[in-house]
C-alpha cells in the first residue's frame, strides 16, 4: 500500500485517520493518542515475540508511543479487534497469577 493512500482508524478511539495523520509525531485529532505507533500497525499482534509479525523489526518496548519503525503500516483491521485481543491476554494473565 502506498503511503499516500494510507487510511485507517485510531487504535484507541476508532476515529477515522487519513495518510497525513500517520506522520511520526502526529496524534489522533479526537483522543490525542500517537498514530504512528505499534498499536496502530498492521503487524501488531500481542502474544508473539515483540508483539510484531514483522520478524526483523527493531524492538519497541512502549507500543502506545510514536516510533521510527520503517515497517509501520496502518492496521486494516478494526481497532476494536486489537483491544479485544489485549483484553483477552490480560484476562488470561490475571487467571494464572
Amino acid at each position: 500500500m502506498s503511503r499516500d493512500n494510507w487510511q485507517g482508524t485510531c487504535w484507541h478511539c476508532q476515529q477515522k485517520l487519513e495518510a497525513s495523520d500517520y506522520q511520526r509525531e502526529n496524534r489522533c485529532p479526537a483522543c490525542s493518542k500517537a498514530t504512528h505507533c505499534c498499536r496502530n500497525c498492521e503487524y501488531y499482534q500481542p502474544g508473539i515475540a515483540n508483539s510484531c509479525k514483522e520478524p526483523i523489526a527493531d524492538l519497541v518496548t512502549d507500543k502506545d508511543r510514536a516510533n521510527f519503525c520503517d515497517y509501520f503500516s496502518p492496521a486494516s483491521r478494526p481497532a476494536a479487534v486489537a483491544a479485544d485481543v489485549d483484553k483477552l491476554l490480560q484476562d488470561a494473565e490475571n487467571l494464572f497469577n
